[in-house]
C-alpha cells in the first residue's frame, strides 16, 4: 500500500472517515472538469498548467506529528506565517500542509492501471 494507514473512501462512520465528504464532493467532479480542470487519475495531468483536482492523503506531507497535540502542530510549523490559523485546529493543519505540499509537488510519475483510471488513486 503506498500509504498506509488511509482508510476507504466510503467509510462514513467512525475515526477517520472521510465518506461523507467524498459522497458530497464526487458530484462535483465533472462540474470541475467542465469548468477546464483535470480530474487526476482520470483525466491525464494536464502539460498546460492547467488546474488539477486530485485526492490527496495530508499526512503524507506531514510525517509523524501527533495532529491532536497543538504543541506537535505548533512544533511543526514553526513560526511561519499563519501559525495561529494552522495550528488551531488539526483539520487546517491537514489543509495548510497538505497545500504546501501540493504546491511543491511535481505531476506524478506512476504508472496508472485500468483500475486507477475507474477507481482513482491518491495522489503520490
Amino acid at each position: 500500500m503506498a500509504h498506509p494507514g488511509t482508510r476507504s473512501v466510503f467509510q462514513i462512520g467512525g475515526a477517520g472517515s472521510v465518506g461523507t465528504g467524498s459522497i458530497r464532493g464526487m458530484p462535483y467532479l465533472p462540474v470541475l472538469r467542465v469548468a477546464g480542470m483535470a480530474v487526476w487519475p482520470f483525466d491525464d495531468w494536464p502539460s498546460d498548467g492547467r488546474p488539477v483536482v486530485t485526492e490527496v492523503w495530508p499526512r503524507s506531507f506531514i510525517g509523524p506529528v501527533v495532529k491532536s497535540s497543538p504543541a506537535d502542530r505548533a512544533r511543526f510549523w514553526g513560526s511561519r506565517r499563519f501559525a495561529d490559523e494552522v495550528c488551531g485546529s488539526p483539520d487546517a493543519f491537514d489543509a495548510a500542509c497538505a497545500a504546501i505540499g501540493l504546491s511543491l509537488a511535481q505531476p506524478p510519475t506512476v504508472t496508472l492501471d485500468a483500475i486507477d483510471r475507474i477507481e482513482g488513486r491518491i495522489f503520490p
